[in-house]
């Protein structure tokens, strides 16, 4: 499998696959594609299963805790924690020696219907109007949650963005958040033609 790995520091990297879609065969009765929306979730549980392989060994054995949230595991061990996400055409694994969360998305204009319900007033100041910006604030609060261990979080109040340090023409844009008390570090990056990536962990 064809994937790209991007390194942070710490140790702490992200890895991102191309998935073919079943969008792309669905309009072709030879087949069989009955349930789209199903079928290409099925495509990226699979794909990203393949990534977990090929970076940390075909031995790997994906679990999940009660919470939901997956772990792996080789010879009954655990191995480092890990994170993944995926959205339409994309899957992506974060990991590291810390907990680290990470989310993929396709820059759409989708999240401006939730903006008001996930975005403080000085976020969205700095957001503006680009969709793209809203996109990575969106990949942003996704990313910390999936590192905070509460529960019953308010995207709005209990995540805080600090973006004045982002920029729309940015590849790659570094920032922080704060939840509950606790600093987090987050890297977001642009993948493929229209998706970003973002990347987060706990600053030491």
């Amino acid at each position: 499998m064809e994937y790209t790995k991007v390194e942070f520091e710490n140790g702490i990297f992200a890895a991102y696959c191309e998935i073919p879609s079943v969008l792309d065969i669905a309009s072709d009765s030879r087949f069989g594609v009955t349930n789209v929306r199903q079928d290409n979730v099925h495509q990226q549980r699979f794909a990203v299963g393949c990534l977990l392989k090929e970076l940390f060994g075909i031995d790997s054995v994906l679990k999940h805790k009660p919470s939901g949230a997956p772990y792996l595991e080789k010879d009954g061990k655990p191995l480092p924690p890990i994170s993944i996400s995926h959205c339409k055409g994309m899957g992506a694994v974060s990991s590291g020696d810390v907990l680290t969360g990470v989310d993929v998305e396709t820059i759409s204009d989708r999240v401006l219907r939730v903006r008001e319900r996930v975005f403080s007033s000085e976020e969205l100041r700095f957001i503006g109007t680009s969709v793209k910006l809203h996109t990575l604030a969106w990949t942003a609060k996704e990313a910390v949650f999936k590192v905070i261990p509460e529960e019953g979080v308010d995207f709005k109040e209990d995540i805080r963005l600090h973006l004045s340090a982002v920029s729309d023409d940015n590849r790659k844009n570094e920032y922080i958040a704060t939840a509950y008390g606790r600093e987090y570090k987050l890297t977001t990056v642009s993948v493929g033609d229209d998706k970003l990536l973002t990347v987060a962990y706990e600053c030491k």
